[in-house]
C-alpha cells in the first residue's frame, strides 16, 4: 500500500510539473502512461491513466 501511495504522490509531482510546462491532460497522460493497461479496458475506462491526470489536475487547480 505504500508503494501505491509513493507512486500516486510521485505522478502528482509529475503531472503538476508538466502541466506548469503547458502540457495538456493528454499529453502528460501519453508521455506518463505509454502503454496500454488492461485494466483500463476491464474497467470501462474508470482506471484510464488520462482519468488520473485529471483528477490531479482538478484537485491542484
Amino acid at each position: 500500500m505504500a508503494a501505491k501511495l509513493n507512486h500516486l504522490e510521485e505522478a502528482k509531482g509529475e503531472v503538476l510539473l508538466l502541466h506548469k510546462k503547458g502540457y495538456s491532460a493528454n499529453e502528460i497522460s501519453r508521455k506518463l502512461y505509454p502503454r496500454k493497461y488492461p485494466i483500463t479496458y476491464l474497467s470501462a475506462f474508470e482506471f484510464a491513466p488520462i482519468n488520473i491526470v485529471k483528477s490531479i489536475l482538478k484537485d491542484a487547480l
